[in-house]
């Protein structure tokens, strides 16, 4: 774990609880920017603040804005990237800057060039690859693998991924991927080591409602009980503190202004307090860690182009959600998840289980651990190969741990939940004996991530 994800989990860790989820238009003390929509909001860890770049109302623009303490200021910063839009930026956490790629320029063309904000300046990253010129793509920093993965756009019919090391782009090859090629949204949800993307359209015709998670090895769609409707040009952002994805707005068929969370489980529909945006297609939304908000900038809509700032306050809620895969053994890969009906309440028990273990196993050892970052020396996902334990990952700490009887496959345990750890996240992976599948005769189950709360 570096200095700077230190200093973030000091952050959470200082942050009040609130009363309710709202929406609250803000009062800037400056002018506010001149961007209307299709503009990129990114926030800064190492400066604690805001970063917008470009976007457009009747003309393209190409400044650079900071937002901090309920104040937009002009940076002085040359518009090295110069008139863009439709382009996106993400914050790398590992190099302190913030990463801008593709996008339109005021003639319309696409392009595919890599710069990097370090908060006084642009400097435009040499890369000797690159994925085709592209705008409207998706495009999120994954922490934990140190890459920034982009997908999709409009300009080019290409459903490669691809991933950014800080200097060069490689193509993924991925089993599976999204049917989205452009206008979607995704965010990294750090808490379960995945990129989620959300809508989006196929470049025909196809509006899409369909959720979709990449771990760094493949796409899968994930299937929830309930979703948003169908829509493109939204907002997503990324809820640090709560392990969460919130979604406002975008475009269905209709102007949409609803307000969904996400924990890796399921979407809930939100009815906030407060005014919310309503002019929300093409708009850019961050969440601002240090003053514990959701910022939504901008947008267009039946009313016209906004220049409108508003801040969302989310709710928390328990959930235990996927947060990295496990590996096959002599009865398949073990599953790790919540027991039916159970969620980690503040005050309350809670159940997990795993299932698919071997026959012969008597017991399994469950991680408990409260970071996915990193386990002791190891950087967090460890490929434990070189141990023996071949084809598995560590995804989270293991201390403490404890062990817990199994029998005809399957193993379960119930922990009692303190009333005082409300805002607490927690992470657990299963390790059983499996001798056979390889030199070290273990096989792990995949992680999960807990979010407790009432």
């Amino acid at each position: 774990m570096n200095a700077l994800h230190a200093t973030t989990l000091a952050l959470l860790a200082t942050t009040g609880s609130i009363a309710a989820q709202t929406w609250t238009q803000a009062t800037p003390t400056s002018s506010p920017p001149a961007q209307g929509y299709q503009q990129s909001l990114v926030y800064d860890f190492a400066r604690q603040q805001m970063v917008m770049y470009g976007g457009r109302t009747t003309a393209v623009l190409g400044d650079t804005w900071t937002y901090s303490g309920g104040n937009w200021s002009l940076s002085p910063a040359a518009p090295a990237p110069g008139l863009r839009w439709a382009h996106r930026m993400v914050y790398d956490y590992q190099r302190a800057r913030i990463v801008l790629f593709a996008g339109r320029n005021a003639s319309n063309v696409a392009q595919n060039d890599t710069w990097a904000f370090d908060g006084t300046t642009w400097t435009q990253i040499p890369t000797p690859t690159a994925p085709p010129a592209r705008a409207w793509h998706v495009m999120a920093y994954d922490t934990r693998r140190d890459r920034i993965v982009t997908f999709g756009g409009f300009g080019v019919l290409d459903t490669q991924t691809w991933e950014f090391d800080g200097s060069s782009w490689a193509a993924v090859p991925t089993a599976h991927r999204p049917p989205v090629v452009s206008d979607g949204q995704m965010v990294y949800d750090e808490g379960r080591g995945v990129c989620v993307l959300y809508g989006g359209w196929d470049g025909l015709a196809a509006v899409y409602a369909d959720t979709w998670e990449f771990d760094g090895v493949d796409w899968r769609q994930v299937i929830t009980a309930n979703t948003p409707t169908q829509r493109v040009r939204h907002t997503l952002s990324y809820d640090y503190r709560r392990h969460h994805v919130v979604l406002h707005g975008g475009y269905g068929g209709t102007t949409l202004t609803d307000t969904w969370t996400y924990d890796g489980n399921d979407w809930t529909f939100v009815s906030p307090t407060g005014t919310a945006p309503n002019v929300p297609v093409e708009a850019a939304m961050a969440y601002d860690i240090g003053n514990d908000v959701h910022v939504h900038f901008g947008g267009r809509g039946p009313t016209g182009t906004s220049g409108g700032t508003f801040e969302y306050r989310s709710l928390g809620y328990p959930s235990y959600a996927l947060a990295g895969r496990g590996c096959a053994g002599s009865a398949g890969t073990p599953l790790l998840e919540a027991a039916p009906g159970s969620r980690p309440v503040a005050g309350g028990t809670f159940t997990a289980r795993v299932s698919n273990l071997p026959a012969s196993a008597g017991y399994a050892v469950v991680f408990f651990g409260l970071t996915n970052i990193a386990a002791g020396p190891l950087r967090l996902p460890f490929d434990l190969t070189g141990l023996g334990i071949t084809g598995c990952t560590l995804h989270c700490a293991s201390n403490p741990s404890f062990a817990v009887p199994a029998s005809g496959g399957t193993a379960s345990w119930t922990l009692s939940v303190p009333a005082a750890v409300a805002g607490a996240a927690f992470w657990n992976q299963v390790l059983v004996a499996d001798p056979g599948t390889n030199p070290i005769g273990v096989v792990l189950s995949n992680a999960c991530r807990g979010y407790v709360d009432f």
